[in-house]
């Protein structure tokens, strides 16, 4: 999961993507992990995968999305938030 974590925050500071995922409207890689980590801190895990998890193009049924959603908010909530917030304190 580290490497998972440490592979979106370098992702997002290199490249940047846009709130919906796509890289189209690339933002301000601060802002970006700005907005997900306030999804993340306020247990949005809707939001949060549908905006920025990076698989979310195999999720092609409810029940599918609902699953990932899920294994963010009993398994996955606390390790990401500590990533997103140590990615958060690197200049």
């Amino acid at each position: 999961m580290r490497a998972l974590l440490a592979a979106t925050a370098l992702a997002i500071l290199l490249t940047g993507c846009g709130g919906d995922g796509s890289k189209e409207t690339p933002l301000d890689p601060v802002e970006t992990l700005a907005a997900m980590l306030a999804l993340a801190e306020a247990g949005d895990w809707e939001a949060y995968v549908d905006g920025y998890y990076g698989e979310s193009h195999k999720l092609t049924t409810p029940d599918k999305r609902e699953y990932v959603v899920a294994r963010f908010r009993e398994r996955w909530a606390e390790e990401v938030v500590a990533g997103l917030r140590a990615a958060s304190a690197v200049e």
